[in-house]
């Protein structure tokens, strides 16, 4: 969760099968609108808009307070209740492109500068599996990686991993997966960052 600048990674990229790692769609636009529920009791509205890697927004909207996010071209903002920040993490950017959960469906590896890696992964989940991991990281904001783990025999995402430097990762998984614009997506995300458990439950997905 954010509140202003003091940054909790929570950040969840999901796929649906191991062909769309290197799909290429991501010249459609996508909005989504989720309620999240945090086990510290908090909650708020998380809205998306992405059109490319660097068009890309995420707002949250708490009771107190509204948090914007922007990618437009090379320039990254934040605004907090309208007005602009002028002072925040160098990664952001990175940090607001992983909660464009459903984007990632479309271009996961252009989203993320590539996968420079794929190995076995037989832990948790409809497995064996296989983990994709990207070359995108922010190391500023502790990220090292992001890992997406995908089910050989369903092709569904299982989990998410936010690789981060002298932390167990943060672990994403999905649920609720319905038929959406002809692609199968989850309209639950649960994130386990260790400290706090974040669940989305997602209203709209739109695609066009």
């Amino acid at each position: 969760m954010v509140r202003n600048t003091n940054i909790v990674i929570a950040a969840a990229l999901v796929a649906v099968s191991p062909a769309a790692h290197a799909q290429d769609d991501t010249g459609s636009r996508i909005v989504t609108s989720a309620d999240v529920t945090v086990s510290d009791g908090t909650t708020y509205r998380a809205s998306t808009e992405y059109q490319a890697p660097d068009r890309a927004e995420y707002l949250q909207q708490f009771p107190d307070m509204t948090m914007r996010f922007a990618i437009d071209g090379e320039a990254v903002s934040v605004w907090r209740d309208g007005e602009a920040l002028t002072r925040f993490p160098a990664g952001i950017g990175i940090w607001a492109l992983g909660h464009q959960f459903h984007a990632q469906l479309t271009g996961f590896a252009e989203i993320n500068g590539g996968i420079i890696a794929v190995t076995p992964y037989d832990g948790e989940g409809d497995c064996p599996c296989t983990e994709y991991r990207g070359r995108l990281s922010a190391e500023d904001m502790g990220i090292e990686g992001y890992g997406l783990v995908v089910s050989n025999q369903s092709g569904r995402a299982q989990r998410f991993f936010v690789h981060r430097r002298d932390q167990d990762p943060v672990s994403t998984t999905f649920d609720d997966w319905r038929i959406e614009a002809d692609r199968e997506l989850p309209y639950r995300v649960v994130i386990d960052d260790g400290e706090d458990v974040y669940d989305f439950r997602f209203s709209s997905i739109e695609f066009g």
